[in-house]
């Protein structure tokens, strides 16, 4: 895994309901199932922060699931930024749902 200074690493685990809170980093009411790299992507966009997308790379304790991370611009610290692109997955995830 690479690492920056400056930059935070975000897997997609860490916005997954269906997760336990030792892998999810946010609360539950904040939580989605099955985030997916784009979606986190989407909210970054929003945030206006700089990332890098490393896909194929599996969270060391999911082994066998390559879903890829993200390398974050740190502008604050890690918790805030995790709750902050919860609750933008949170709506992004909403708004889909009303479109199908």
């Amino acid at each position: 895994m690479r690492k920056r200074k400056g930059m935070c690493v975000v897997w997609p685990v860490y916005f997954d309901l269906n997760e336990s809170r030792k892998l999810r980093r946010v609360p539950k009411e904040l939580a989605i199932t099955s985030p997916k790299l784009e979606e986190i992507c989407r909210a970054l966009d929003i945030l206006g922060l700089r990332y890098e997308v490393v896909s194929g790379a599996a969270h060391p304790s999911r082994h066998w699931e390559k879903t890829g991370y993200l390398l974050v611009e740190k502008r604050e610290p890690k918790e805030q930024l995790m709750r902050k692109i919860a609750s933008l997955l949170k709506r992004i995830k909403a708004r889909a749902r009303r479109k199908v």
